[in-house]
């Protein structure tokens, strides 16, 4: 069962994107609605039917739009990591694969058992979104609550746990997307570094020296996924305990969670960042490995894309830019933000979009080179296979690209642009609004949340769309590099016998 939802991941984006788009529609009629109560208060009518009505709904669709555009974001972020799961799993195939045909010639590399997070990132994408769902259903109680169905006083419960236990819900899915993209590194630079390694020892019979993946792992974007995954969590344990008893503005401890979420968002940048070395380092070796099993000399590879440099640059603004709201949060509460007070939440979408720019530039970098890896690889078997049967081999293993930006999928890098100008515009103009224009209040204050919310999501499709290119590149991969193999392994054996 698990499988067959993990292959389903385009479904589950657009039925994440839909939800986000619903939402996006329920915030406009709050916004209508809302209209509507100021008009009938301005005429001095709040006793009326009609009046306690729209009062009414105002209240379920202030719970609607706290959790249920968050849970259509959710659903986008189980659909990224089943794309990542899918990515692993040909991953882990391309290295079965490769040992099963070196082991015929006594060459297998030594099986290495995965680490923790690697065995569990699958089952944290589950957890997230099971989580995110007992959230609506807390958000339905609040709903009762608010309409007064249910017993009112638990409303002020629900209201406190509704939030922090969806965060709990992030952790673990923008946690398990990290861990995700983690094990994406462990196997890219095990096949990266071992891999050519034996290709030569099989055209030359020189054996290669060993290498150290586990010391070259990068363990501190590893703990920083730990750490951010903590603080969001501490949204719910111990900081809505505390809150059932102690007052805390609500800038001071959302932000805080969003200093977790920014966290994960940026060791996720810098996780992208470690993939694209290893797609270069990958095809480096590979020439190398022509050039050592034929004794020629090979071209080096083009050199890194400028874009990649702007990815740690918006990642690091984007990241300092939450740590101050977290910042303002608590100057909000100590009464020292001003008139500034309605930017303090809304402002952390700017670093937000931030730092989803800059992951989608370290995208499109991965995608370009997974396009220049799919035309290496067949020509790079092609001359070990002809230095293994004694032939002359000449030129490059592939062909040259002049301009390897050309291979970027610019239209989803748009996609991303667009969501972050969407989820900015929570800021500027609808807060700013806020402070402008005291009479349009209540009206800007419905349409943030949504459009933030309709921002990121869009952002989200986005990058799920690119992980399913990236998907479908990882496949191909794993047949030129399982049939590579076995092709050199069989004129090995061949060359063996006779």
């Amino acid at each position: 069962m698990m499988d067959g939802l993990v292959k389903r991941y385009r479904a589950i984006l657009t039925v994440g994107m839909l939800l986000v788009v619903v939402s996006f529609f329920v915030g406009l009629w709050r916004v209508l609605n809302q209209v509507t109560i100021e008009e009938l208060a301005g005429l001095g009518d709040t006793t009326s039917a009609a009046y306690l009505s729209v009062a009414a709904i105002e209240s379920v669709l202030h719970a609607y739009a706290e959790i249920v555009p968050l849970f259509g974001l959710g659903i986008l972020k189980l659909g990224i990591g089943f794309a990542i799961v899918t990515i692993v799993v040909n991953l882990r195939s391309t290295g079965e694969n490769a040992r099963a045909s070196l082991a015929k010639i006594n060459l297998r590399p030594p099986d290495t058992k995965p680490p923790l997070f690697a065995r569990i990132f699958a089952r944290l994408l589950v957890l997230g979104i099971l989580i995110e769902a007992v959230a609506v259903l807390i958000t339905v109680g609040w709903m009762a609550a608010e309409v007064a169905i249910i017993d009112t006083g638990l409303a002020h419960f629900f209201e406190i746990f509704a939030e922090p236990l969806e965060g709990l819900g992030v952790a673990f899915l923008i946690g398990g997307i990290a861990l995700g993209l983690a094990t994406i590194v462990l196997n890219l630079s095990t096949q990266a570094l071992i891999l050519p390694g034996r290709l030569v020892q099989i055209a030359t019979g020189k054996e290669s020296e060993p290498a150290n993946v586990e010391a070259l792992f990068p363990k501190r974007t590893l703990m920083l996924t730990y750490l951010g995954m903590i603080i969001t969590a501490s949204g719910l344990i111990p900081l809505a305990f505390i809150r059932l008893f102690v007052t805390i503005p609500t800038p001071t401890w959302e932000n805080w969670m969003f200093v977790g979420i920014g966290t994960m968002l940026f060791s996720i940048a810098y996780w992208l960042l470690t993939i694209i070395k290893w797609l270069r380092e990958q095809r480096i070796n590979l020439s190398k490995a022509v050039a050592d099993s034929a004794g020629i000399d090979v071209p080096e590879i083009e050199p890194r894309l400028s874009i990649t440099r702007f990815v740690p640059i918006l990642a690091i603004i984007g990241f300092l830019w939450m740590i101050s709201f977290a910042v303002l949060g608590l100057l909000f509460s100590a009464g020292l933000v001003g008139p500034y007070g309605p930017l303090v939440r809304p402002g952390k979408a700017i670093g937000m979009a931030t730092i989803f720019l800059g992951i989608g530039l370290a995208l499109m970098t991965i995608v370009v080179n997974l396009r220049l890896t799919a035309f290496m690889l067949p020509g790079a078997f092609s001359k070990i296979v002809s230095a293994i049967k004694g032939e002359k081999v000449e030129g490059a293993p592939g062909f040259p690209v002049d301009n390897p930006l050309s291979l970027a999928p610019k239209k989803l890098f748009g996609g991303i642009i667009l969501g972050a100008i969407i989820a900015a515009m929570g800021t500027f103009p609808l807060a700013w609004i806020r402070i402008a224009n005291p009479d349009l209040f209540l009206i800007a204050e419905r349409m943030i949340g949504t459009t933030v919310a309709l921002g990121v999501g869009i952002i989200f499709f986005a990058i799920g769309l690119f992980f399913g290119t990236i998907v479908t590149f990882v496949s191909g991969r794993r047949i030129m590099i399982s049939e590579g193999v076995e092709t050199c392994v069989y004129y090995a054996a061949e060359k063996l016998s006779t």
